[in-house]
C-alpha cells in the first residue's frame, strides 16, 4: 500500500509540473504572440519613432511593424533638420513631412509624441538662424512653435518643447548648468534670452496649444547620482517655481548594457524625487548599445551581449511600469534599418558593415535587426519586454474591496520594498485577459485596510452661479471633513469684505495679491481657488487659473546649516505632495467663518493666514480677529466663465480654424463688422483682433447655457441661429447662423456647452425644431470648410470646438503706446499740453495733459517703464520732454502737514519712490485697461471727465482726473502700440 501510495503521489507531482510546464508555455506563447501594445497597460504610451523628413520610414514593411507593436509614436520635426525651416518666415516652414506622419499615427489610432519644438544645439546647423539677428531669435522662435503647434490641434498628445538644454560636464555652462555653447559656437537662444528662452518656449507653446501635455527633454539624466542629472533637477525645480508649465520631463534614456550597465536603483531614486516636484515621466528615445568591439564577435559573445541588451530593456521598462508618474516608453528607432547609429556607422557601435552575416551584427542599439525590411528579425530584448508587460499584468491581485469609484481594489505582489497596497482599474487586454493599469499607492500594508480617500478630488457638478457682488456676511456653514473637496470659492476676510478678495495675479506668476469683486473682476479665474482634500480638515488650495504653479504655498527661510523653518511669506508654487507648507487646516468657526492655518508650523505658532489692515497676506499667531476670519462663497470653476473672454476653435484643423465675425472694408484700410462669420488663422497679427475674440453670458449655470458674443462691437455680434417663418407666421430654426443683436427673450442665442473632453465642447443651439439638429458644425465633407452649420450630433471633429481662454497681457516694459479713452469721440487721446510761451512759432511742453484728436506728436504717445520686482505695475512717461513728462497724481497739503491724494493730475519729474507716480495697469476687456494710481484714497482711477447736459444724458469733455472705480468706458483705456 505505501509503494502503490508513493507511485501515486509521484504521479500527481507530475502532472502538476506537467500542467505548470504547460501553463508557462501558454503564457510566453500568448507573450510572443500578441503586439507589444496589447500588453501594455492602457495609460502607458509605449511605442518609437517616426522621422518624417527621412527616406526610409515610409518603407511599408517598416510602417506596418511599427503600427501593429505600438500604441504610441514620436514625429520628428526640428528646425534645420529635412528643410523644415531653410530660411526665414512663417511661409517657409515646411510641415509636409511632419502632417504625412501625424496622418498616419492618427488614422490608426496612436497616439503622437512630437519632438521637438526648441533645439539649439541641433539649430546651429542652420546657418540663417545661427547668424540672424539677436533681437529677431524669439520672435522666430515664438513663430515656429505657434506654427507646429496650431497645426494639428486635438491631433497630438505631447511635445518636447526645449531639448538638451542641460550641458555637459566640462561644457561651457551658466551657474544653472544650462548650456550656453557648443563646441565654441554660441547657442543663439541663450545669447539672446539667456536661459530664459526656456521658460519662454514653454509659456508660447501653452499659449499656441493649451491640452498639449509639455515636456523638457534631455539626455544623460537618468540617474540621480549624476552630477548633471542633479542640474537638471534643480533647473526643473527653479522652472516650476516660476511658474513655467512644465508638464513632465523626458528622459532619452540612450544608455549602454557595456560592463555593469545603468544603476537601476538609482534610476528610480531619480524618477521618484522628479516625481515629487509634480511632473510626468516620459522615457523619449531609448536604445541600448550593446558592444564596444571594434573587432567582429563570436558567436557566443553575440549572444552573451544580446542577452545583457535585453537586461537592460526589461529592467529599465520594470521600472517605468512600478513608478505612477511613468507616461511613457518610447524607443528611438526600432530597427536596424533606421537606427540613429547604425546608419551613421559609429565605429565604437558597430566595426564596419551593415552585413547581417557578419559577426557584431547585434550590437546595434534597437531590438529589431535587418537591412532588408521585408525580414525584421526581433532580438531577445523584444521578447523579454513582452514578457515583462505580461509578468506585470499576471501580479495584480484582487483585494477584497473596491475603490470610491466602485473599481476592484488591487495590489502589484512583485513591487519592491516595503509591502504596499494599491489602487489600480480594472479592465480586459484586447487578449481577454484579466489586467490591470499602473497602480497607485493605496495605503496600509494588509488586505483589510480601509480604502484611502483618493487626493485628487472627483467630478462635482456645477454649482449655481452666484450674484456678481459676493455677500460680505457669510451664511452659516456646515462643519468642514471633506464638505469642500472638490469645491471652488472666492475668499476674503471679515476685515476687508467686498475689497479683499484673495486673487492669483496672473496665470505666469506666483504673486497673490487681493482685489475688489466687482462686474469686472468676477469673472476672473484668479480670483477663484479649488479645494483638494488631503485627509481630515487638511487641504490643498489651488487657484483656478490653467498655471502649475497655483497652489497656495507658505514660504520658508534656511538657516546656516541648512534647514528650513516655516516663514511669514505667501506665495504660489507647484505641486509638491510631501511639501506641509502646500497644506492647510480648514477650521470652522460657529457664526459661518473660517479660520486657515497651514500645516508647516512656525516655531512661534504664527500659522494663521491673515490679510492685515493695510493689505499685507501674512502668517500671524491666532487670535480669532477680523484680518483672519475668512469668507468663502462658493462659485463656478470649470467651462467658460460668465463674462469671461475666449477664442473658439474647431477640432477639424486646417490652418483655419478660429471662429471669426467677418468684416467689409468701407475705406482704405477701414475695416467694419458685419453679421456673417466664417473660420480664420490664428497668428501673431490675428491675436490681437477682436473678431476672433468671444464673450460668454451665462443664461442658467445648471444647464451651461450662454450668450456668446463677438468682441468687435458685441452689441451686435451675439451668435444666433437663423429662423424661417411659415405660412402661419410661425417661426423655425434653421441651419444657418449669423451674428445680431442681443435679444433676451430669443432661445437662438442661447447655446447649451457640454464637455467633451479636456478643453473641447460640444456647442448646441437651444432652438431646436426636436429633431436634434442643433448642434454647431464646421462645414465641410472630406475636407473642412471656412463655412459652419447647425446639424444633428454626429461624434466627430466638425462639431468639437477648442474653447481657450485669452488672458490679461501688460504692457511692455520700455513698451511705446498711445492711450485713448474707450468714452470715444474725435478727441480721445491723452496728450500733454504746451504753449507758445516766447511768440516765435515753437511750442513748449507743460506739465498738464488733457484728450485731444489723434496726431503724430511725441506728446501723445507714453512710455511704459515696469518697476522692478513688480507685475504690471509702472510709470508712465510722456515722449515730448521726458524728464519732466512722468504722470503723477496730484496732492494736497491739510492743516496737520501731511499730503493727501488729491483728484487732479500733472506731469512732472521722476520721483522713483513716490506711489503718486506708480500705476497699476489691470485688465478689463482683451482690448481695454484700467489705470490706478497707488497713490490711494479710494477714488484712484484715471477717467476721464463728463459734462451732464439738459437732457440728463452724459458728454466727454478734453479733461481727466481721478474716480472710485465704477466700471465706466471713461474709465477703460485703450493701449495702442506704436512702432517707434
Amino acid at each position: 500500500c505505501l509503494f502503490h501510495a508513493i507511485i501515486i503521489i509521484i504521479i500527481i507531482i507530475m502532472k502538476m509540473l506537467l500542467l505548470y510546464l504547460l501553463s508557462s508555455a501558454a503564457t510566453t506563447l500568448v507573450a510572443a504572440q500578441t503586439p507589444l501594445k496589447d500588453l501594455a497597460p492602457p495609460n502607458l504610451a509605449i511605442g518609437a519613432v517616426f522621422h518624417g523628413y527621412g527616406d526610409t520610414w515610409n518603407e511599408p514593411d517598416y510602417q506596418a511593424l511599427g503600427l501593429r507593436e505600438f500604441n504610441a509614436m514620436t514625429a520628428s520635426i526640428y528646425l534645420p533638420y529635412g528643410n523644415v525651416w531653410s530660411n526665414q518666415g512663417s511661409n517657409n516652414i515646411n510641415l509636409v513631412g511632419y502632417n504625412q506622419v501625424v496622418d498616419l499615427l492618427v488614422g490608426n489610432g496612436l497616439r503622437v509624441h512630437g519632438h521637438v519644438l526648441v533645439y539649439p544645439v541641433a539649430n546651429l546647423d542652420s546657418s540663417w538662424w545661427s547668424s540672424q539677428p539677436v533681437n529677431t531669435v524669439e520672435s522666430n522662435m515664438n513663430l515656429f512653435i505657434d506654427t507646429i503647434l496650431a497645426s494639428r490641434k486635438g491631433q497630438i498628445w505631447s511635445f518636447d518643447v526645449v531639448n538638451e538644454a542641460m550641458a555637459d560636464n566640462g561644457e561651457d555652462m551658466d551657474a544653472d548648468g544650462v548650456r550656453r555653447s557648443r563646441f565654441g559656437s554660441p547657442l543663439i537662444e541663450y545669447t539672446a534670452m539667456g536661459q530664459d528662452y526656456i521658460g519662454k518656449a514653454f509659456v508660447r507653446a501653452r499659449q499656441a496649444n493649451p491640452n498639449v501635455k509639455l515636456i523638457l527633454n534631455d539626455y544623460g539624466c537618468e540617474q540621480d547620482n549624476f552630477d548633471k542629472s542633479n542640474r537638471f533637477y534643480n533647473l526643473v525645480s527653479k522652472l516650476l517655481n516660476q511658474g513655467v508649465p512644465i508638464d513632465g520631463v523626458g528622459f532619452q534614456m540612450h544608455v549602454s548594457s557595456v560592463g555593469n550597465g545603468p544603476d537601476y536603483e538609482s534610476i528610480a531614486r531619480n524618477f521618484r524625487r522628479f516625481r515629487n516636484l509634480g511632473v510626468s515621466i516620459y522615457i523619449t528615445e531609448m536604445d541600448v548599445q550593446s558592444s564596444a568591439s571594434a573587432v567582429p564577435l563570436t558567436p557566443s559573445q553575440q549572444q552573451e551581449a544580446a542577452l545583457k541588451q535585453a537586461s537592460v530593456w526589461t529592467q529599465v521598462l520594470e521600472i517605468c511600469l512600478n513608478e505612477p508618474a511613468c507616461e511613457s516608453f518610447l524607443l528611438w528607432d526600432f530597427a536596424e534599418y533606421n537606427s540613429r547609429l547604425a546608419n551613421q556607422r559609429y565605429s565604437w557601435l558597430h566595426p564596419i558593415t551593415y552585413d547581417p552575416n557578419r559577426a557584431g551584427e547585434l550590437t546595434y542599439p534597437s531590438p529589431f535587426f535587418d537591412i532588408n525590411p521585408q525580414n525584421f528579425r526581433p532580438k531577445p530584448g523584444w521578447e523579454e519586454m513582452k514578457q515583462t508587460l505580461q509578468n506585470f499584468a499576471a501580479n495584480c491581485v484582487d483585494l477584497p474591496f473596491v475603490d470610491n469609484s466602485g473599481d476592484v481594489c488591487q495590489w502589484y505582489e512583485g513591487h519592491p520594498g516595503d509591502c504596499q497596497e494599491y489602487w489600480c482599474d480594472f479592465y480586459r487586454n484586447s487578449q481577454g485577459q484579466t489586467a490591470c493599469d499602473q497602480c497607485c499607492v493605496c495605503g496600509g500594508g494588509t488586505t483589510d485596510s480601509a480604502p484611502v480617500q483618493p487626493t485628487t478630488p472627483a467630478p462635482q457638478s456645477a454649482p449655481p452661479t452666484p450674484s456678481p457682488i459676493d455677500p460680505t456676511t457669510p451664511a452659516p456653514q456646515p462643519a468642514v471633513g471633506d464638505s469642500l473637496n472638490g469645491k471652488t470659492f472666492r475668499l476674503t476676510t471679515e476685515l476687508h469684505g467686498q475689497d479683499g478678495y484673495l486673487r492669483m495675479v496672473k496665470p505666469d506668476s506666483s504673486r497673490l495679491s487681493v482685489y475688489r469683486l466687482n462686474e469686472m473682476s468676477a469673472t476672473w479665474k484668479g480670483l477663484k481657488w479649488q479645494f483638494e482634500l488631503v485627509e481630515g480638515n487638511e487641504y490643498r488650495i489651488r487657484n483656478s487659473q490653467d498655471s502649475p504653479g497655483g497652489y497656495l504655498a507658505r514660504g520658508g527661510y534656511q538657516d546656516d546649516n541648512g534647514n528650513w523653518f516655516a516663514g511669514d511669506s505667501l506665495y504660489l508654487g507647484g505641486f509638491q505632495p510631501e511639501w506641509s507648507s502646500l497644506r492647510w487646516f480648514v477650521e470652522p468657526l460657529p457664526d459661518g467663518y473660517y479660520l486657515i492655518r497651514c500645516s508647516w508650523g512656525a516655531t512661534d505658532g504664527s500659522d494663521y493666514l491673515s490679510h492685515g489692515e493695510n493689505g499685507e497676506l501674512s502668517m500671524i499667531s491666532a487670535g480669532n480677529n477680523p484680518s483672519q476670519r475668512w469668507i468663502f462663497s462658493e462659485t463656478v470653476a470649470e467651462g467658460p466663465d460668465d463674462g469671461a473672454y475666449y477664442r473658439i476653435s474647431s477640432e477639424w484643423e486646417t490652418s483655419s480654424s478660429y471662429l471669426t465675425r467677418d468684416s467689409v472694408q468701407s475705406a482704405p484700410g477701414v475695416w467694419d463688422p458685419v453679421g456673417t462669420l466664417s473660420l480664420y488663422t490664428f497668428d501673431e497679427s490675428s491675436a490681437q483682433w477682436g473678431s476672433l475674440k468671444w464673450f460668454f453670458e451665462v443664461v442658467d449655470p445648471a444647464e451651461r447655457t450662454f450668450r456668446i458674443a463677438n468682441t468687435w462691437d458685441p452689441d451686435s455680434g451675439y451668435l444666433s441661429r437663423a429662423g424661417g417663418q411659415d405660412g402661419n407666421g410661425n417661426w423655425f430654426p434653421l441651419a444657418d447662423v449669423y451674428l445680431d443683436p442681443r435679444n433676451t427673450d430669443w432661445t437662438s442665442q442661447m447655446w447649451i456647452i457640454e464637455e467633451y473632453s479636456q478643453g473641447v465642447y460640444t456647442i448646441r443651439c437651444k432652438w431646436s425644431n426636436g429633431d436634434g439638429a442643433d448642434y454647431l458644425t464646421r462645414a465641410g465633407g472630406s475636407e473642412p470648410t471656412n463655412s459652419l452649420t447647425v446639424r444633428q450630433f454626429t461624434n466627430d471633429p466638425s462639431q468639437r470646438w477648442i474653447i481657450s481662454q485669452t488672458f490679461f497681457q501688460a504692457p511692455d516694459n520700455g513698451g511705446i503706446y498711445r492711450m485713448t479713452s474707450e468714452w470715444a469721440t474725435d478727441t480721445s487721446y491723452l496728450s500733454r499740453n504746451g504753449a507758445e510761451w516766447f511768440g516765435n512759432g515753437t511750442w513748449y511742453p507743460t506739465n498738464e495733459v488733457s484728450l485731444y484728436q489723434l496726431e503724430t506728436w511725441s506728446s501723445q504717445t507714453w512710455v511704459f517703464e515696469l518697476i522692478e520686482g513688480e507685475d504690471s505695475i509702472y510709470r508712465i512717461v510722456n515722449r515730448w520732454e521726458p524728464s519732466t513728462g512722468y504722470l503723477s497724481r496730484d496732492g494736497e497739503q491739510r492743516e496737520d502737514g501731511q499730503w493727501y491724494p488729491a483728484r487732479t493730475l500733472y506731469l512732472g519729474p521722476s520721483q522713483p519712490t513716490w506711489t503718486s507716480r506708480m500705476w497699476a495697469v489691470e485688465w478689463y476687456t482683451d482690448s481695454t485697461y484700467l489705470l490706478r494710481n497707488l497713490w490711494s484714497d479710494g477714488t484712484d482711477y484715471l477717467t476721464r471727465v463728463g459734462e451732464q447736459q439738459d437732457d440728463g444724458t452724459w458728454n466727454p469733455t478734453s479733461e481727466a482726473n481721478f474716480n472710485g472705480d465704477g466700471g465706466y468706458s471713461s474709465q477703460r483705456w485703450i493701449l495702442q502700440r506704436v512702432v517707434d
